[in-house]
């Protein structure tokens, strides 16, 4: 970009020169300068068709041109790529590299070298390449430096070809020694005919020896290492050496006793007699491959349901034919009270030894199954006719030539003992880890057996109990699918429904929500539940009967789910529970009327109170009033008609009685005032409850405090005595028994709503005590808020003491029944 600048620059003067009359050197100039144009114009197509990406910089370092195969690589555009004064091209580089390769350049550009350096970049997909930068310095006609030019190509696929090379020449030095297959390298010997007769051990890996057995290979000849070895060797073998050709196959070496897998292969060009050969150890695989095709046999029977007798006649017959030592197999099956052993199958066994075996004992010391039984572990006589285990049943085996016997128990899945398997031969013997392995894998495959065929007859036995069960239930019982389709009901739960039978029932209801439902959003909140909660109990609803009459009922179920465990319907159970309800209704009934009696005994209660104080307050309270009057005038009209003495008696005497009328006076304003305090009609509830809790205080010396958010709070008069009557009888259960030295009393006002909060510092109500329903006072306070519409909660901490919560709506009208 900046040279393209300087070239527009020149042009601008050329074309000065030539308007000024600069003459023939102004003509040169031009003619110079149009051929360094087609020049530069020649280098940059050029440099956009390269194979490489090809890059121009400045003496600064500044890159003043970038061919077009960086833009198409990294997908930056040429102002992305010139940009940041000529170095924006480093934030296509990884940003692991970008700062190395930015010093290295800078570092190269400063001594005026030339570089090589490698990097990732970006390419314009996102995925980073490995790329080599190579630049050299470029000097003018007086060696002034002008720059570097230099290109960019990918080298990913050659560096991931170095990495495999290093990896493969890494893994061609362990290979050798470290694999677990055997190696050698054998040279074919030939005979005057040229045929392949034998072959010498030119190489072998540390693996060869542990896997053939064989020792000290090198420089022998396999007929020597291996006497009696099999012509089939030399002939795979010499055929692999003349014809190039490699072979792989799997072949049992007699000699040896091994079964074999071989890879063989000629080493160099067709003049050469050399093979290489790897191979493994395939002894052990070979006998899991009988033994598993043996199990697949047996399993097939299990799963087909074959009789148990079949089956473990199988399995012995199985088990015996992969013996190497002559093994014979019995197996016995404990009985219900895991007392005796009886038989099961033995069929290379005399049937005189298993008629005399049928019913041992399970102990300590009856023979090799008796034993392991007892012992839950296996047992192994390896000798019969000298072991004392065997004391009571030697004769019985050497008679029918039998000289050793090793028992295993068979355990179910969990542990409980199902029978015996063995394992007998015919002369005094230790089986060796093959048949010892063999009797392991019978002796599972025989629980497995064992234990579906009891489990199979419990299933039998169960369905048999269920079905009764669900016949002759009293009580409803269905099963349905998801959609709401009945799979299965009892006769009990027809019946309850109106229906002739189950069938009847099962064909009639195709949508459980709408036909019998009589609210269908029962049914979807019943399906909700289970959903959320995989059970529901108690679910009631009312439904339809087969005429069309209601009935409530109460459901219980479950989810059903498949092998997978995916969901695929819902079981449960029903009961009709209409009289409950009915008798429900009826107590709620009853309810409501006792509420509303006990309302309108408390209104009329108040009623009274407030007669009774205002009749105490105007008739009582003035006529101890006009006495108080009348015998201070007492006082006056004896004057000085009596004598001295005589008058100070009668001047004491009234006295006292005047003070006995002012006591009686406050004792009937303090009794008008418990009836109805006259503050709650003409000051309100706020100003109530606080006389409220100075009384307490006064009367009982219990610390009271009041709190309030209002100063008055608009409410009906009746819920206004109710508030003050709830507070009155919190105030009187503290002070009987909270054994507390401080109270607070706390009325919330909001818009639509009044809190009353009365706490204690007592000992704390115990919570039966709080739900105690003989408890009059505790009740009282809630049927009041009832009436009212409102709640009473009482909670009870022996830390914290007792607290009374009144919460009420404060609208007008009369209380709620």
């Amino acid at each position: 970009m900046k040279s393209r600048e300087m070239r527009e620059e020149g042009s601008g003067r050329k074309r000065l020169q030539r308007e000024s009359g600069g003459g023939e050197e102004a003509i040169a100039q031009d003619r110079a300068a149009e051929e360094l144009r087609k020049s530069e114009a020649r280098f940059r197509n050029l440099a956009d068709t390269a194979p490489a990406m090809l890059w121009v910089t400045e003496p600064d370092g500044s890159a003043s041109f970038i061919s077009r195969g960086w833009y198409e690589f990294t997908g930056q555009t040429e102002e992305e790529g010139l940009g940041k004064g000529g170095f924006c091209w480093l934030d296509a580089i990884h940003p692991d590299d970008c700062e190395r390769a930015g010093r290295m350049f800078q570092d190269a550009n400063e001594k005026r070298r030339p570089f090589t350096l490698d990097y990732r970049l970006r390419r314009h997909d996102g995925e980073y390449r490995w790329a080599i930068d190579a630049g050299r310095p470029r000097f003018g006609p007086n060696s002034e430096f002008l720059g570097y030019i230099g290109s960019v190509l990918d080298i990913t696929e050659r560096k991931r070809a170095e990495v495999a090379l290093r990896e493969s020449e890494e893994k061609y030095r362990t290979v050798f020694t470290s694999i677990d297959e055997g190696f050698c390298v054998v040279e074919m010997l030939l005979d005057e005919q040229g045929k392949p007769h034998d072959y010498l051990f030119l190489e072998i890996n540390p693996m060869f020896e542990q896997l053939t057995g064989l020792r000290n290979a090198i420089g022998r000849t396999a007929r020597e290492l291996v006497p009696g070895l099999e012509e089939f060797w030399v002939e795979i073998y010499g055929r692999v050496a003349l014809t190039g050709e490699p072979v792989r196959f799997e072949h049992f070496a007699e000699p040896m006793n091994r079964w074999f897998n071989v890879h063989a292969s000629r080493v160099g060009d067709e003049t050469s007699r050399r093979v290489a050969i790897v191979f493994t150890n395939i002894t052990e695989r070979k006998r899991a491959e009988v033994l598993l095709a043996a199990e697949k046999k047996v399993l097939e029977l299990i799963v087909t349901g074959a009789a148990m007798p079949e089956v473990l006649d199988t399995l012995m017959r199985e088990t015996e034919a992969q013996s190497t030592d002559g093994m014979l197999c019995s197996v016995l099956l404990a009985d219900e009270k895991g007392q005796r052993l009886l038989h099961g199958a033995a069929s290379s066994l005399p049937p005189a030894y298993n008629e005399a075996i049928h019913g041992i004992v399970i102990g300590p010391s009856t023979g090799s199954c008796g034993t392991a039984a007892f012992e839950r572990k296996p047992v192994f006589v390896t000798d019969i006719a000298a072991d004392s285990r065997w004391a009571d049943f030697k004769d019985l085996a050497t008679t029918h030539g039998l000289g050793a016997c090793h028992s295993t128990p068979i355990l179910s899945s969990q542990g409980r003992l199902l029978g015996t398997i063995a394992m007998y031969y015919r002369r005094p013997h230790n089986p060796g880890a093959h048949d010892r392995q063999l009797i392991e894998r019978a002796a599972q495959l025989a629980g497995i057996a064992i234990e579906r065929s009891q489990a199979e007859e419990a299933l039998r036995e169960s369905e048999a109990r269920y079905h009764s069960i669900f016949e002759k239930a009293v009580g409803g019982i269905f099963q349905t699918t998801l959609d709401g389709k009945y799979v299965a009901v009892n006769p009990a739960l027809a019946r309850m429904y109106g229906y002739d039978s189950p069938n009847d029932m099962i064909a009639t209801i195709t949508d459980i929500a709408s036909q019998l439902y009589v609210d269908p959003g029962r049914r979807n909140e019943f399906l909700r539940v289970m959903q959320a909660q995989k059970e529901v109990t108690g679910f009631e609803a009312l439904v339809y009967r087969k005429d069309g009459s209601f009935m409530w009922i109460s459901e219980s179920a479950r989810t059903l789910r498949d092998q997978t465990g995916t969901v695929v319907g819902y079981e449960g159970t029903v009961e009709d529970i209409t009289e409950r309800k009915r008798a429900e209704g009826r107590l709620r009934a009853t309810l409501d009327h006792v509420r509303a009696l006990s309302g309108r005994l408390a209104t009329v209660q108040e009623e009274e109170r407030a007669r009774i104080a205002r009749e105490l307050h105007d008739e009582l309270g003035v006529k101890l009033t006009c006495l108080k009057i009348d015998l201070s005038r007492v006082m006056s009209i004896i004057g000085n008609r009596v004598r001295a003495d005589l008058r100070a008696k009668l001047n004491d005497r009234v006295r006292s009685m005047v003070g006995q009328v002012d006591s009686t006076i406050a004792s009937l304003q303090r009794l008008v005032t418990q009836l109805r305090p006259a503050l709650l009609d003409d000051l309100g509830l706020v100003a109530a409850i606080e006389w409220q809790g100075r009384d307490f205080q006064k009367r009982t010396g219990i610390s009271c405090t009041c709190m309030t958010n209002a100063d008055d709070i608009a409410i009906a008069p009746d819920r206004a005595t109710a508030v003050f009557r709830i507070c009155q009888e919190a105030l009187t259960n503290t002070a009987r028994h909270a054994q507390a030295t401080a109270v607070t009393i706390t009325v919330t006002s909001q818009p639509d709503s009044l809190q009353l909060v009365v706490a204690d510092n007592g000992i704390g109500i115990l919570d039966t005590k709080a739900s105690d329903r003989q408890s009059l006072g505790l009740t009282g306070m809630q049927e009041r808020a009832a009436q009212c519409g409102g709640t009473v909660t009482i909670e009870g901490d022996p830390d914290k003491g007792t607290t009374v919560t009144l919460c009420l709506s404060v609208g007008g009208g009369q209380p709620e029944s």
